[in-house]
């Protein structure tokens, strides 16, 4: 009963929210504990109120600053497998260290690099029952699974980042994909991918998700850079 009321007041403080993402990796100049920090007390004055993060320096660093909710996720490649999203038991373990509130862990059907996604997700439940778990799906079939191996949230985030969803996104035919997961999805649903404009923000809430997460658009400069020369380059 303890876990379970533990659980739901964390959902609570991300119902209806924007949850804003900062997961720079590899030679992104703000993969860097100073500037990533930096970035999200900027967004935390401008009223975020939910954060998702990947990378476990970058967690500590920001816990330090605030207490704002956290989801919390471990970007690591393995040569053997195209899952990246806290892919193995190893990461799980580094983040409930952090005593992390939420973990989002990736519940595609692709190999995954050494447990499988039921291993993972029996192991996390029994060793970590206060912590809520989000799986991070491609598709329908992807977020039914996850409801019945016992998540407590799914997640559309890696829409068009597997082999099977390649060149699809969360905003097709006026979010259909988004429309069927909250339909077929007996857990709350956020919505993720490629967001960048808050009129879709509002679009999406209005579908009744649960939450919606941002992160290029607001944490990463070189994205919204792109984006305003892009527009520059078109032809009038």
């Amino acid at each position: 009963m303890v876990n379970k009321i533990k659980k739901e007041n964390f959902l609570k403080k991300i119902e209806n929210q924007i949850i804003v993402s900062s997961h720079a990796v590899d030679n992104d100049p703000l993969n860097n504990v100073t500037a990533t920090t930096l970035i999200i007390k900027s967004a935390i004055e401008g009223g975020a109120k939910v954060l998702k993060l990947g990378r476990i320096p970058h967690i500590k660093s920001v816990m330090q600053a605030t207490d704002l909710p956290i989801i919390g996720m471990v970007n690591n490649k393995y040569d053997n497998s195209d899952v990246y999203v806290t892919p193995t038991i190893e990461e799980v373990d580094e983040l409930a260290k952090l005593n992390i509130k939420c973990i989002a862990i990736d519940a595609t059907d692709n190999k995954r690099p050494k447990e499988t996604l039921e291993e993972i997700l029996s192991y996390t439940k029994e060793k970590y029952p206060d912590i809520c778990l989000l799986a991070d799906c491609a598709t329908i079939s992807d977020i039914i699974n996850a409801n019945e191996l016992g998540f407590d949230l799914v997640s559309t985030s890696m829409r068009g980042h597997t082999e099977n969803t390649k060149g699809k996104t969360i905003f097709d035919n006026e979010y259909e994909f988004v429309k069927e997961a909250v339909n077929k999805s007996n857990v709350p649903v956020i919505v993720e991918g490629s967001i960048c404009q808050p009129n879709q923000v509002k679009q999406i809430m209005d579908l009744n998700v649960f939450a919606v997460v941002v992160g290029n658009a607001i944490t990463q400069p070189k994205f919204i850079t792109e984006r305003f020369l892009s527009e520059l380059k078109k032809k009038k």
